[in-house]
């Protein structure tokens, strides 16, 4: 077995050869069972790793998981076929010994087994008691991530309904409510974004702050496919060098100083204007504040961003030609928009781009925000935010009100102001909130205020953690209780684009694990608030009443994206400007940058040995200048530290990494990023030793 001509292998261990060669001589080695294929029994279902939403078919015999694959049936999903590292080799999560398998209570520190009815009764007795002493508000609740849209639609009706209280939220809400806004304010103009499977036949695609194969692997062989076959035009924008091989004839790549995402967006849109390269007139015309969005981009001459982004004007000139000709655009936004400090301004600044063309320009315009876990948008979508209720409908409403009480057959929903779960953590630190629940989620570990959430965590009077694994956040509850897998439930996931798409059970749950579903179906009966649904049907049918928008789109096996059913109502430019928000210290003169890790993402991926085996360790990337300078080589061990917190860790030395950054991957908990962050929202300053 060889590679083609004998080139050499430049393998990114995606597995994807397995699934192509067409004489079945390539095997997955990491799987422990052989076979042939017509004796495993198939379950298509959507994978729970990252934020694209993979069609995958989970192989099975016995009861047992023996392996994942991609789903070759082109007409079913986003991915035609494809697949990446964690979704095909990530399967060792699902059946594992480390998994949470019974109830547990926590008893002076020590977690005993506990039956289901106790640790229902038990939490229902904690909540009622609270709600009865200091009312709805000193109750809390954090919605998941990996959670169905199902699923978290009856979080926040327990909430809102069962304990009449709207302190509820998101990790992804909680970090960057501006997200949620950035997603209504694309349609209110007019931009709608194609579905993704059009990402291959894009004319040019902008990459904006992200590492692809380590975010978004499977996007990034769509937008390859379409260089080779459509000529896509690729337009790459990082402060990092990031490693993307394609064939494009037009690859631009905008390698900017750290925290300049802003003025590279700005100085892209002065461009289109000044260059005419869109019609001012038509924009003038279409967009009210069209004058006073034009005056605060000018100061963004060549010179200036320059100045701040290290970029030579002719790239940046090139990069707006091409985006914006007549052409069918995308702009793929990475969750390192979140980490610069200006994520909310950068988002608008990027929504102001696609707004130049969208009314200005010729072709179409498709735009999606940052997400990075299989249900992230759905959570948001299902109203698990104190801000909206479901289908992005305002809180505040009287009238979104009225009509939710009247589906939940109930007089009114009236909460109590003001809403704790805006600041949630700082709240629960001062004594604010008595009770949490937290169902799949470890802010402990991922939250970028990791010092602050366990301080927050210590001061509750009740923790309830949900969770398949005995995370560092459910190490820290008073009751656990067990979940299932993706691969152990039904429902759907929403990705990033917003395609609806079915999750289905491949085997029976581990132990005495339950579906979330289930879980909070148990929670309702106990605080007399019972759910009236007696299957998974009538809760899709609820939501496709209670959001206009998923009517058609459940229960997901046609991976149809959702759109509003009007848009366009409001166009304006966001107008806004910051100066660049990086900071410096001397004794901290390096700054961090994070993403995760091609092999994992969250902490589940950690419990695979598959994953493992491929990438065991975390491996810090430093420029090789910056090596020279600290006499460090690859391999060698370094101390990184902080103000707040240091860690020490292997390094690789590249020049992927820019002069100044040090890249660290956030998924191995041992390696404690967040707690290097301490709650900044700015690149964090560090500095970097030789470990001895």
């Amino acid at each position: 077995i060889g590679t083609a001509n004998e080139e050499p292998l430049d393998c990114e261990f995606c597995g994807q050869c397995i699934t192509i060669c067409p004489t079945g001589a390539l095997m997955d080695l990491t799987v422990d069972h052989r076979g042939l294929a017509a004796l495993y029994t198939n379950t298509k279902t959507t994978c729970n790793f990252c934020s694209w939403g993979c069609t995958i078919k989970i192989d099975t015999k016995k009861g047992k998981v023996m392996r994942i694959e991609a789903d070759d049936n082109l007409d079913v999903g986003i991915n035609d076929g494809n697949l990446c590292a964690k979704g095909r080799f990530g399967y060792g999560i699902i059946q594992n010994g480390d998994r949470i398998q019974t109830p547990l209570m926590n008893v002076g520190g020590d977690f005993k087994e506990v039956s289901w009815k106790e640790a229902i009764d038990a939490i229902s007795e904690r909540i009622q008691s609270s709600l009865n002493r200091a009312g709805p508000k000193s109750v809390a609740g954090i919605g998941g991530e990996k959670l169905t849209n199902e699923e978290n639609y009856l979080f926040q009706k327990l909430f809102r309904k069962g304990f009449g209280s709207n302190q509820i939220t998101n990790l992804p809400n909680l970090r960057a409510p501006y997200l949620n806004q950035f997603t209504v304010d694309c349609f209110a103009n007019g931009i709608v974004s194609k579905p993704i499977t059009e990402l291959a036949e894009a004319d040019v695609v902008l990459v904006f702050n992200s590492d692809l194969p380590s975010e978004y692997p499977v996007c990034g062989n769509s937008i390859r496919t379409g260089a080779i076959f459509e000529g896509t035009d690729i337009i790459i924008a990082n402060p990092r060098k990031v490693v993307f091989n394609n064939e494009a004839k037009i690859d631009i790549r905008l390698t900017y100083a750290l925290g300049n995402d802003l003025a590279v967006a700005n100085r892209l849109s002065k461009i289109l204007i000044d260059n005419n390269i869109v019609d001012t007139t038509k924009l003038k015309s279409a967009l009210p504040n069209y004058e006073e969005f034009a005056q605060s981009i000018s100061k963004y001459t060549a010179e200036y961003t320059e100045k701040l982004t290290g970029l030579k004007d002719d790239a940046l000139v090139k990069a707006a030609e091409r985006f914006g000709r007549n052409a069918d655009r995308f702009i793929i936004c990475g969750n390192d928009i979140l980490e610069t400090g200006d994520g909310e301004a950068v988002l608008k600044s990027l929504l102001n781009l696609s707004i130049l063309v969208q009314h200005g320009g010729e072709g179409s315009i498709s735009v999606y925000p940052p997400r990075e876990h299989c249900n992230s948008q759905g959570v948001n979508d299902m109203g698990v935010t104190p801000e909206f209720l479901p289908g992005y409908q305002s809180s505040d409403d009287p009238a979104a009100l009225s009509a939710l009480a009247k589906e939940w057959g109930i007089d009114s929903l009236n909460f109590a102001t003001p809403n704790h779960a805006l600041d949630l953590f700082e709240n629960c630190r001062k004594g604010l909130i008595n009770v949490l629940y937290i169902a799949g989620e470890d802010p402990v570990h991922s939250y970028y205020q990791g010092a602050l959430v366990k301080e927050a965590l210590r001061t509750l009077s009740f923790l309830v953690v949900q969770d398949v694994y005995m995370t560092e956040t459910a190490q820290m509850a008073d009751i656990v209780l067990p979940s299932a897998t993706y691969a152990e439930k039904e429902g759907t996931f929403t990705n990033m684009t917003r395609h609806v798409q079915r999750v289905s059970p491949a085997v029976i749950s581990e132990g005495q694990s339950k579906a979330d579903f289930d879980i909070f179906h148990d929670i309702a009966e106990a605080v007399e608030s019972p759910f009236e649904y007696e299957s998974m049907q009538e809760v899709q049918e609820e939501i496709s009443r209670v959001i206009p928008a998923y009517k058609g789109t459940l229960p997901g096996r046609a991976s149809k994206q959702w759109a509003p059913e009007q848009v366009g109502h409001k166009p304006q430019f966001e107008v806004c400007d910051r100066e660049p928000s990086i900071s410096s210290d001397e004794n901290f003169p390096h700054h961090l940058v994070s993403n995760n890790d091609m092999f994992h993402i969250g902490s589940y991926s950690r419990q695979s040995k598959a994953l493992v085996d491929f990438k065991p360790d975390c491996i810090a990337e430093i420029n090789s200048q910056d090596a020279r300078e600290l006499g460090i080589k690859s391999g060698d061990r370094i101390l990184v530290e902080s103000s707040a917190h240091k860690v020490e860790l292997p390094v690789e030395v590249n020049n992927v990494t820019a002069k100044g950054q040090v890249y660290i991957p956030k998924n191995w908990t041992e390696v404690a990023v967040n707690l290097l962050r301490n709650g900044g929202k700015d690149p964090v300053s560090i500095k970097v030793t030789k470990a001895e």
